[in-house]
């Protein structure tokens, strides 16, 4: 289906089949260096991603490059089909597999080819969705490695959060080779959150427009830089009433939302309200909402 999207444009597409009925569809837009690699549909049911990477082919074809990017809209054709986070396949979260494994599972072959593709890039942008309600935010190991930290500082998306560096994850791994490399996160779990993918197609123009690779895009942003997001936890089960608005500072103390008729539920820390869930029914020790502090600079 996507692979039909974009034939009557300006693009060089390759077409890898990991196995029968199973394609992975590459596209290329303009030649040299710096070299860009951007990747979405690691994860079945986050949508938001792919339709940003749709986008960016459809507007980048009419555009004059001086350099190059590499798109992958979906990276996991049969988790996209069954818009489902790990593969039916095998089961695997894609995301925990890298490099991958030529002569594994489905998930495994799948993400050796996609490494072989990315690891060849200047930096890597993987996009992704939220499990919440979520702010636009870059998840990066920006405290570990400084070349991290000044790719997030210039794709330009106001939030960066730290990341726990969980192995086996495209940007961790890429990052540890010394490849700049980051997620940035948006809302839409099994749908498209337009407002989402507008902000981050446009920071995205504005970071390719930092590199030389297109002009025109000028996005005035200075990003925070944020630490470890601390998940907050339902306290019993119930209905879970938000009373914080994901975006917000909040200091200690203030509420985040209610279990209806048992619990008032308030942030342990001053930080970012990274994202929370919308109202519905939760169990005990279920994620609720996650919080991030500010870094001193």
């Amino acid at each position: 289906m996507l692979h039909h999207l974009f034939v009557n444009t300006n693009i060089e597409s390759e077409t890898i089949e990991v196995e029968k009925g199973i394609s992975l569809f590459i596209f290329r837009l303009g030649d040299g260096k710096p070299h860009v690699f951007v990747i979405s549909g690691i994860h079945g049911n986050e949508q938001t991603g792919v339709y940003v990477a749709e986008n960016l082919i459809e507007k980048l074809s009419k555009t004059e490059l001086f350099g190059s990017i590499t798109i992958v809209p979906v990276a996991n054709p049969p988790a996209f089909r069954c818009k489902s986070r790990n593969s039916p396949m095998d089961g695997l979260d894609m995301n925990r597999v890298f490099p991958g494994n030529r002569e594994g599972t489905v998930t495994e072959r799948l993400a050796a080819e996609i490494w072989e593709q990315a690891i060849q890039a200047d930096y890597i942008i993987d996009l992704h969705s939220c499990e919440e309600e979520c702010i636009p935010y870059v998840l990066a190991l920006h405290r570990e490695f400084s070349y991290v930290k000044s790719l997030a500082y210039k794709v330009g998306i106001p939030y960066v959060i730290e990341s726990t560096g969980t192995r086996g994850q495209l940007f961790v791994e890429a990052s540890r080779e010394g490849i700049p490399a980051i997620i940035i996160e948006m809302g839409g779990k099994c749908s498209v959150d337009l407002q989402s993918a507008v902000r981050v197609r446009d920071s995205l123009l504005n970071f390719l427009t930092s590199l030389g690779i297109i002009q025109g895009y000028e996005l005035e942003s200075k990003p925070e830089f944020y630490g470890r997001i601390v998940e907050i936890r339902a306290p019993t089960d119930g209905l879970f009433i938000p009373k914080s608005f994901c975006g917000s500072e909040i200091s200690e103390e203030s509420p985040i939302g209610e279990i209806k008729n048992k619990n008032n539920i308030t942030s342990p820390l001053n930080g970012l309200l990274v994202y929370i869930k919308k109202v519905m029914y939760v169990f005990k020790g279920e994620k609720i909402a996650g919080i991030a502090t500010k870094l001193k600079h």
